[in-house]
């Protein structure tokens, strides 16, 4: 009987243990073979300014494009990292069936309470700052994408220091008195119906900012100055933000790839004011990136739900406090200020320190 050349169960596990020791040190060396083959002559130094640091950047910029084996070896670790233990790079986590997730919503935060404080009371000044001025604030806590998917964490799990993050916030707001609605039941209960995230981003699908909306429109009623209506468009391939943490180049057919997302839009008919009339917008969106990147048509969603205009006034990578402070200052607020402010803002950005106007 021909015998078996199958390892036996424990020596696997133990050869599995130095298989990516062993594969970064292939990978390191064939990295310092091809480093010195491919070894670029020194710039001359009478061309560049040592001191300043011009002569290094030159040499380091010659010595990138001879070795075209560093970016294969980039890429390669990669795939070692994702395929043998589901890890990406620092900002990401990995979740069940290729979930991914921000690691800010789990980064323990030494100050979180001061600036959990920071927020609340900028919160507070904003409000009776629009009150003076007649108008009315409600405040879109957006609850976290680890909260909303918590069963897809696979071997993560919320941290104890946040479990009482969004709840917490929202129980304060509504105790000074700012108008804070849930909106993390309504995307529990919609999340049966489709995806509210993206699987591969941070961001929320059209359908979850269409029940955000839907949501909002609920708690404020329909004001009925407009026209609008929503409609599914079609499909398209998106690159998730948070696929840039795991690096796999030509590898990436092993990864969680682009996913695809249902775009919505949005059309309506506004009435046209006289010819000397003052043009005001009733309502102003304020936000991060959820509001203001048009892939996810939360404003014409928004448009809908209110049957009214909307101005979007939200901002890209600034966070949830400077985007208001620039609004307050905007001649669109100024000179025409809206009847109603709309402040998305996301849970996982309560405990990050950002800057802030004097």
């Amino acid at each position: 009987m021909q015998q078996s050349l199958a390892l036996p169960k424990s020596r696997q596990i133990n050869l599995l243990k130095f298989l990516p020791i062993s594969s970064f040190l292939i990978i390191l060396l064939l990295g310092s073979i091809s480093t010195l083959s491919h070894f670029p002559n020194l710039p001359d130094l009478k061309s560049h300014n040592l001191i300043k640091g011009s002569w290094a950047a030159t040499f380091e910029a010659d010595l990138n494009k001879q070795i075209g084996f560093r970016q294969f070896a980039i890429d390669s670790w990669g795939v070692i990292e994702y395929s043998l233990f589901k890890n990406g790079r620092s900002g990401v986590l990995v979740g069940k069936d290729n979930w991914l997730f921000s690691d800010e919503e789990f980064k323990f935060y030494p100050n979180e309470a001061r600036e959990t404080q920071i927020k609340l009371d900028y919160i507070s000044q904003v409000k009776n700052n629009l009150a003076a001025k007649g108008i009315d604030l409600v405040v879109l806590l957006l609850p976290a994408k680890a909260r909303v998917y918590e069963e897809n964490l696979g071997r993560y799990a919320l941290p104890g220091y946040t479990q009482n993050r969004y709840s917490s916030f929202r129980e304060i707001l509504i105790a000074r008195g700012i108008n804070a609605p849930d909106f993390l039941n309504p995307m529990l209960e919609a999340k049966t119906k489709g995806k509210v995230f993206m699987q591969t981003d941070t961001h929320w699908t059209p359908y979850g900012a269409r029940v955000i909306a839907e949501a909002l429109g609920n708690d404020l009623g329909s004001l009925n100055l407009a026209q609008f209506e929503t409609q599914v468009a079609k499909n398209e391939a998106y690159t998730g933000d948070l696929l840039n943490f795991i690096p796999l180049g030509k590898f990436e057919a092993i990864g969680p790839g682009k996913e695809q997302v249902q775009l919505e839009t949005t059309e309506g008919n506004v009435p046209q004011g006289g010819l000397f009339d003052t043009v005001s917008v009733p309502v102003a969106l304020v936000g991060t990136s959820y509001s203001a990147i048009d892939t996810w048509n939360f404003t014409g969603a928004l448009q809908t739900a209110l049957q009214t205009d909307v101005l979007n006034a939200a901002l890209e990578g600034k966070g949830p406090i400077k985007p208001m402070q620039t609004y307050l200052q905007d001649d669109a607020f100024l000179q025409s200020p809206p009847k109603l402010v709309i402040w998305e803002i996301p849970e996982r950005f309560i405990p990050v320190a950002y800057e802030m106007d004097n």
